[in-house]
């Protein structure tokens, strides 16, 4: 999978600043917030495009989360003593989210498609304030205050999926050996809360949102594992009869320690960011099948990107566009990620395996063998290949071939040809680079 980076900048009037991306929905557009001087404003951009600060505009404030409908949530400040979540329709103006009676600041952070709104509110109290979770649902202008795991001190509503379900992060007192052994996972389905487990590690670079779900309970989060002390990423399956945390830092690139899974699709597509050896984040990627299973660091995958360090992926949607932050020419920037030739990629696999075919037939011909590395036969349609082939131009047809080429040359024993094949492949993949920089 390649990749077009679009910036996302912030607004004229408040240059120079800088941009952080929460969201992004299936269209393409994305949420988050503009900064200048320190101090923050909610901001979308439509499909990457000029950036739009909701109205009024608030003192401070920033945005969480967008659906597919392009309905808004997130904070903003009324006034200096307090925090309030917000929401703002498409075309409307931003509506504050009243906390429950006795609240004094409330934080939108999600938001599905049936306008459910899932976040955080703070009661104040003589002693300890309550922090709970609290789930808003705009059909009919309900506000309901989710409890805490027993035991408990507070929690915070996190994400929630198309079936309401939401998960977030709760604090165990009790625990007395590490910070990440208070902090547990939980999920909140049909009226119940359930524990998935402690060792939830501390939110992702930049304070990003800790964990977030898709709509099949599949969940992805940063945690310490049993027997470390490095963060790593997680998948964990709420929908299993005995859900457990699959440790994706096992899967890593050599040359990185320490990740951050920050956010699923429904193709359990994860994204984040991993620390290498200098403890720089790089923005990640981690595809769960195929060819392209694992950890893919998302600056090896750009077409256009010269320029661009991309530090943290925050979140990808089930269409696979991706946001994120990062530095552009010096300048603190966010990200948006266009997969190039949507539908067709898996053009790139049938050339990587005609590259290998053994006495194949024409095009025209009505089938030919490929041999995987493995040594067994794999029949390939000609006419499937031809049609998607035809549909390219000549500068992309040489931008897969690259790609094939490039993955044939891992398979080469002898280093020194090995070396040639692939860079082979990558002069092609820098020419269509080249070109593509060019035409814009």
């Amino acid at each position: 999978m390649l990749y077009e980076v679009i910036e996302l900048s912030p607004p004229a009037k408040t240059l120079p600043a800088s941009t952080k991306a929460r969201a992004v929905n299936e269209d393409g557009s994305a949420a988050g917030y503009a900064y200048i001087d320190n101090e923050a404003e909610p901001a979308t951009w439509d499909q990457g495009g000029a950036p739009e600060v909701p109205q009024p505009l608030p003192l401070e404030g920033g945005a969480e989360a967008l659906n597919d409908r392009g309905d808004v949530v997130g904070w903003f400040r009324p006034s200096s003593q307090t925090e309030r979540a917000f929401i703002r329709q498409p075309g409307g103006q931003l509506e504050e989210i009243a906390p429950a009676p006795g609240g004094d600041i409330n934080i939108a952070f999600d938001i599905n498609d049936d306008g459910v709104v899932v976040g955080t509110e703070r009661i104040r109290t003589d002693s300890i304030p309550d922090v709970h979770p609290f789930v808003y649902d705009t059909r009919g202008d309900s506000l309901e205050a989710l409890g805490l795991l027993p035991g408990h001190v507070f929690g915070f509503g996190i994400a929630v999926n198309e079936a309401e379900h939401v998960i977030g992060v709760s604090t165990d007192p009790q625990s007395d050996s590490t910070p990440t052994s208070m902090r547990h996972l939980f999920i909140y389905r049909e009226g119940v809360m359930e524990d998935l487990g402690a060792g939830m590690g501390e939110d992702g670079p930049g304070g990003l949102r800790p964990c977030d779900l898709n709509n099949w309970d599949v969940i992805t989060g940063s945690r310490v594992f049993p027997g470390t002390q490095i963060t790593s990423a997680f998948r964990l399956d709420a929908s299993a009869a005995a859900p457990s945390f699959e440790d994706l830092g096992q899967e890593l690139p050599a040359g990185f320690a320490g990740s951050f899974g920050i956010g699923i699709n429904d193709d359990e597509v994860i994204v984040g960011a991993a620390l290498d050896e200098t403890n720089t984040p790089h923005a990640m990627v981690h595809f769960p099948t195929g060819s392209e299973a694992g950890w893919h660091d998302l600056n090896h995958l750009l077409i256009n990107g010269h320029g661009w360090e991309l530090q943290v992926a925050t979140a990808v949607s089930d269409s696979g566009y991706i946001v994120g932050d990062g530095l552009h020419r010096g300048e603190r920037r966010s990200f948006l990620l266009k997969p190039r030739n949507l539908g067709t990629d898996k053009i790139a696999d049938v050339v990587w395996v005609l590259i290998m075919i053994i006495g194949g037939g024409t095009v025209d011909a009505p089938g030919s063998v490929g041999i995987t590395p493995g040594g067994h036969p794999v029949p390939i349609d000609p006419q499937e290949f031809k049609r998607l082939w035809n549909t390219l131009s000549p500068s992309e047809k040489d931008l897969y071939l690259g790609q094939a080429i490039r993955s044939l040359g891992s398979l080469v024993a002898d280093d020194k040809r090995r070396e040639q094949v692939g860079l082979a492949g990558a002069a092609i993949i820098e020419a269509y680079r080249q070109t593509f920089e060019e035409g814009r």
